[in-house]
């Protein structure tokens, strides 16, 4: 019989909490709040009313922030991408404009829920909050969000609840995207032929690139925050095709434009990057040690 503990399921643990002793959080909380002042006096200065200044200054030190949390949840083993991925989402906000936030959250979430670097399953208000937002941008931003938000649910543990909500969620979700589409006609949106080939181009380059990320991940370092069991590589790796197969249909046919995804691909880009980056430390690092071998042997 199995363990009382073990039924019971927590209120909420997606929340990762930003430890003050870890440097790199540390480091994103000073340039959060580096950038919402400094980016608030700046704006001030150029006769921009100081509620407005504040509000903008806000956009660019979220989306600086959006970046940092989907490249660690999209790349958990190096630390450098989630900054990378800082770097581009800022900077796209601060020359283009604002992304969509409350969707990053959305997909920031569904990560969460499935490679649980966490560390627990979700709890009940989290799977409340989650449908909450699918629902409101199933309504508002795209009839195809709870449909998208499917694959996540075979990950988020519902083997923890009663057997009928495994039926009735999924469902759930389901039914929404059935709902919506009739209430907006099964609108889709596709990219104008100017944009077609450009823009298509450059979002499967970016898709194609998060392909030896996700090989990488046949084995992870990092473990939940939450109990420090290891992460799971076939979870990240789905986390990861996931957030790219999201990127790709809602760019490409659901209308929302590269600056509304800007942090999702920002993350996407860097998590490449990042893996270059590894990659070529890890070479070097073998390289050395090869050498230090060699000058042993050649010692004795």
């Amino acid at each position: 019989m199995p363990d009382p503990e073990q039924r019971k399921i927590p209120l909420t643990t997606v929340g990762r909490p930003l430890d003050w002793k870890v440097m790199t959080n540390r480091v994103i909380m000073t340039l959060f709040f580096g950038v919402l002042v400094v980016g608030s006096i700046a704006l001030t200065t150029q006769d921009v009313p100081l509620n407005a200044a504040a509000f903008e200054a806000l956009s660019l030190a979220g989306a600086l922030f959006f970046g940092w949390m989907l490249g660690r949840e999209i790349d958990p083993d190096r630390w450098y991408s989630a900054f990378i991925a800082a770097a581009f989402a800022g900077a796209n906000a601060f020359f283009v404009g604002a992304p969509h936030f409350l969707l990053l959250f959305w997909i920031a979430i569904g990560l969460r829920f499935v490679n649980r670097t966490s560390g627990e399953g979700p709890g009940i208000l989290d799977f409340i909050a989650y449908f909450g937002i699918i629902f409101w941008l199933g309504h508002s931003t795209h009839w195809a969000v709870p449909l998208l938000a499917l694959p996540t649910l075979p990950f988020a543990g519902l083997e923890r609840f009663p057997r009928w909500s495994r039926i009735a969620l999924p469902a759930a979700l389901a039914a929404a995207g059935v709902v919506f589409g009739f209430t907006q006609a099964w609108q889709l949106v596709f990219i104008s032929p100017a944009e077609r080939s450009g823009l298509l181009i450059i979002i499967c380059l970016v898709a194609a690139a998060s392909l030896p990320v996700i090989w990488s991940y046949n084995s992870v370092r990092s473990v939940g925050d939450r109990g420090g069991k290891p992460l799971e590589p076939h979870r990240v790796q789905w986390g990861i095709t996931w957030a790219v197969g999201i990127g790709m249909i809602l760019t490409l046919i659901a209308g929302m434009t590269i600056v509304e995804m800007a942090p999702l691909w920002a993350a996407i880009v860097a998590s490449f990057i990042g893996w270059l980056i590894g990659s070529t430390l890890s070479r070097i690092q073998i390289d050395r040690r090869r050498r230090g071998v060699r000058r042993k042997i050649t010692r004795r």
